[in-house]
């Protein structure tokens, strides 16, 4: 990995905090020149891919996130098959396949982006289809409440990252227990049940969820893209101060930092511990660790790290295993290479196909 220059670190880790920060409020935060801040942006663009996204209240946009992971045992056709069928649908938006797994056996964790209607059903039809004879396939899911990326750059100097061990990981874990329930609300972005909105604003949403910063001229583009009406400038800044107001939360995306290693981990509880302190514990912990994506529900909760690969996953297993109680299965496992991340924009040739 090149080694990130201190100006460039300061950026981030100032951007990391808040990423609705622009450009000209990182230059006055920074005490440096607005010319300075773009130089070293586009650079880490460049080289790291650096972009500010957004996650949504997707039911503001008519939609339902389901999230959810299937296992079988090694060898087993009936996963493989699965997985096909969910990289094949265009409400798919996140496919992860597992390397090892804690449980020893293989896994498959998914996200998808549900429509309101027949569309939507058509894809929960099909996951109790898998869990049916013939294929019987281990499968739990539910519908996203709270979403969440987390980006900490505390432990890393530019060159590598100071990270805990498993036995200080256990420790943190230990010493959070006792006070889980007084724990602070971790910057989320939570799901509302779906609205009728319209297509416009899907489309709209598509590019802030890339580019928290979109601009009219980056909308303009998309629209002629999609076949779309040319609309004056006015009505396309207008669409997206209106789309902006639907609950956004922004994030940091970077890559080429070193974290080489992709870690799942899945959690499931007793329905009737609607939120409990296990569950709790590790979405406040997600935001001590280097990058992590949390998608909760009531009994439902995965977390997606991206790790150095000198961290033992097994040690954060050892350790997760032991904290969770008798109502509780937790798994982690190691991401292999062939994953899936979309998003709204994947989703938008199929609605705009079957809108009208």
């Amino acid at each position: 990995m090149k080694p990130l220059g201190a100006g460039a670190l300061k950026l981030l880790r100032k951007l990391a905090i808040d990423p609705s920060l622009t450009q000209a409020q990182l230059a006055k935060e920074l005490d440096v020149t607005r010319s300075a801040v773009n130089q070293i942006w586009q650079k880490l663009r460049k080289e790291r891919n650096l972009s500010v996204r957004s996650n949504f209240d997707y039911g503001q946009l008519g939609l339902k996130l389901v999230f959810g992971w299937a296992s079988d045992r090694e060898g087993s056709d009936i996963l493989p098959k699965f997985s096909r069928w969910l990289t094949s649908s265009p409400l798919t938006v996140v496919v992860m396949r597992s390397v090892m797994s804690s449980m020893m056996d293989t896994r498959v964790y998914f996200e998808a982006l549900l429509p309101q209607g027949q569309r939507g059903m058509w894809f929960l039809d099909q996951l109790g289809r898998f869990k049916k004879s013939p294929y019987n396939l281990s499968l739990v899911y539910g519908f996203a409440s709270h979403i969440a990326n987390h980006l900490n750059l505390g432990l890393f100097d530019g060159r590598g990252w100071d990270m805990i061990d498993g036995f200080r990981f256990g420790a943190t874990i230990d010493s959070a227990k006792g006070y889980a329930d007084v724990l602070p609300d971790v910057k989320t972005s939570r799901q509302s049940d779906p609205i009728n909105t319209s297509l416009d604003d899907v489309i709209v949403a598509s590019l802030i969820e890339q580019d928290f910063h979109a601009t009219s001229r980056q909308l303009e583009r998309n629209l002629s893209e999609l076949g779309k009406p040319e609309i004056s400038e006015r009505t396309l800044r207008r669409r997206l101060s209106s789309v902006r107001k639907k609950h956004i939360v922004p994030y940091v995306r970077i890559e080429n930092i070193g974290l080489t290693q992709r870690v799942a981990i899945s959690l499931e509880e007793a329905k009737e511990l609607d939120d409990s302190s296990l569950s709790r514990l590790l979405r406040v912990q997600a935001t001590t660790l280097p990058k992590a994506r949390v998608v909760h529900d009531g009994s439902l909760t995965s977390m997606i790290l991206d790790l150095p690969e000198s961290v033992s996953w097994f040690a954060i297993s050892q350790v997760l295993s032991e904290s969770a109680g008798a109502t509780s299965k937790i798994c982690t496992f190691i991401a292999d290479d062939s994953q899936i991340w979309t998003g709204l924009y994947s989703l938008l040739q199929f609605l705009v196909e079957h809108t009208g």
